[in-house]
């Protein structure tokens, strides 16, 4: 799902950026990726509190949650710099893909953030 999203974002962000789009679509995978990890974490957080599940404290899950998103910009920024970008254009040059509207990738990340501020004011 998220390489169809990166190679999505990566056409729409050629037309406008150029030569930057691979920076542009690389940062919006990976925050796309920390948004989801959130709506998940939270989610994940208030369903054990409320099983009566000792957590760590708040402030090692945000520690634990920013080290998770640093992992996941380093892995996004090795995964589709080089050569794995190329086969994902070669592979949706012969094959249709679905095709995501400039809306909807928008839409993802604030989408999943508006999510998890109401699955913090849960908490």
């Amino acid at each position: 799902m998220f390489q169809n999203l990166f190679y999505a974002a990566f056409q729409h962000f050629k037309t406008i950026y150029g030569k930057n789009a691979n920076t542009m679509a690389i940062t919006y995978i990976a925050l796309t990726e920390c948004c989801v990890l959130l709506v998940l974490g939270m989610f994940f957080a208030i369903f054990l509190s409320k099983m009566h599940v000792n957590l760590p404290s708040s402030t090692d899950l945000w520690l634990i949650f920013f080290a998770a998103c640093l992992f996941i910009f380093i892995k996004d920024w090795v995964q589709y710099s080089g050569k794995k970008r190329k086969i994902l254009n070669t592979k949706s040059k012969h094959t249709k893909q679905n095709s995501y509207s400039l809306f909807a990738l928008i839409l993802l990340p604030i989408g999943s953030l508006i999510l998890a501020a109401i699955l913090y004011q849960a908490m």
